[in-house]
């Protein structure tokens, strides 16, 4: 369990949890703009991503890069045995 609290960020912390935060409102924005009825914003913050080693925003980058190309890779595989 992570024990770093808001009063323990560093600067790059810092710097991530307001870059999340500015990507999510752009998001936001985006899809209220396009009509979408439903949507998901990133939930984890710097806290959070301590534990998995992510400490500034390259490493989120990185991280989420290869979160999503694990997803695509999971999804491929599921569609494979569907069939699809």
């Amino acid at each position: 369990m992570c024990t770093m609290n808001n009063t323990s960020l560093t600067a790059d912390q810092i710097a991530l949890n307001e870059y999340i935060a500015q990507e999510n409102a752009a998001f936001d924005a985006r899809m209220k703009a396009e009509g979408a009825t439903w949507w998901s914003t990133y939930a984890l913050t710097a806290v959070d991503l301590a534990e998995y080693g992510v400490f500034n925003i390259e490493q989120f980058k990185a991280h989420r890069e290869e979160n999503e190309r694990l997803c695509a890779a999971k999804e491929e595989r599921k569609n494979w045995y569907a069939g699809e």
